[in-house]
């Protein structure tokens, strides 16, 4: 018999942590190694597993994407062949981290960018997923990202454009539920209903939900944006609302604008997040080293000296 997976997919501040919560409080396993809160930021937990998130940096290091590159997306086309090496750990991921439950969830926004790797996973270790896409209004999302990452409103309203374009077109009607972050505050247990019918599943702990605290919910806003993007982000909510499903005319539109970028600046954040891949990657091996190592109290007796004679370090 198959083993059943959630799949938790949408734009970040989108209420993924929210629904996340709530199916672990009614049994579905997501995790031994869990992020735990953050005051300001996810009160209660962000309900992903430490080593999903970084095995899917890792392969954004491959695309030389990152989870705030408003380039990166796959609603248009991916590069499944760059990651296919990878999906075997995929599957070893999975059946390391899950393969002891016959059902479990899996959250992770960054998913949503790779949906047709982790299609290809899922399909080789014979695991039947039901993808949850969430989604929020998005200036409600910019609002939360302005606060907490100081990001402009076009370059978060691009973000919740790729994620949740990215997450509807990967997935079908059929084995995907849609779940609105305000449907989500209003009634938790109605959604959840939802989701378990969806699946199939009986939950452990039916019944209704404790997690969801719509005291922590900090955005509210309900303004209608002016800009072409923030009408073409607010016209494939309004879709998204009244169908859940994507419009052809709303991707057009939005494929159209991103025509219209500047080639030199795409081109140039290509070229910095490529050189910000390679650094990092320098960074930690240099880390690891034994040499590393061996220089650390070579570099206390350093500060020491500076600390006695007032030495300021060069720059």
């Amino acid at each position: 018999m198959k083993a059943k997976a959630l799949i938790i997919v949408g734009m970040h501040r989108s209420g993924t942590s929210a629904v996340s919560g709530s199916l672990a409080e009614q049994g579905v396993f997501m995790g031994d190694s869990l992020y735990g809160p953050q005051k300001g930021v996810n009160e209660k937990g962000f309900y992903e597993n430490s080593a999903l998130v970084r095995f899917n940096e890792r392969l954004f290091d491959v695309l030389g994407w990152s989870w705030d590159d408003p380039l990166a997306s796959c609603h248009q086309t991916f590069d499944i062949d760059a990651l296919t090496p990878w999906i075997e750990r995929g599957v070893a991921l999975v059946k390391s981290e899950y393969g002891k439950h016959p059902y479990w969830g899996m959250k992770d926004p960054r998913t949503s960018l790779l949906l047709p790797f982790w299609h290809a996973v899922l399909e080789k270790a014979d695991v039947e997923p039901l993808y949850i896409v969430m989604v929020r209004r998005p200036t409600e999302v910019a609002g939360s990202l302005a606060k907490r990452d100081g990001f402009s409103e076009e370059k978060s309203l691009m973000l919740w454009m790729n994620y949740t374009l990215s997450s509807m077109i990967n997935t079908l009607p059929e084995n995907r539920v849609v779940v609105f972050f305000d449907a989500l505050m209003q009634n938790p247990a109605s959604q959840m209903e939802r989701v378990f019918d969806a699946a199939d599943i009986t939950p452990e702990q039916s019944g209704s939900s404790s997690f969801v605290d719509t005291r922590l919910i900090k955005q509210k806003s309900r303004f209608e944006p002016e800009s072409e993007l923030g009408k073409l982000s607010m016209s494939l909510f309004n879709v998204l609302e009244h169908s859940e499903n994507i419009s052809a005319d709303v991707q057009s539109q939005y494929d159209s604008y991103c025509s219209r970028l500047s080639v030199v600046l795409v081109e140039h954040l290509r070229s910095v997040k490529q050189s910000e891949v390679f650094y990092r990657h320098l960074f930690f091996k240099s880390y690891r080293s034994i040499w590393w190592k061996l220089s650390l109290p070579v570099k206390k007796v350093e500060e020491m000296l500076r600390k006695i004679f007032n030495i300021e370090p060069r720059i």
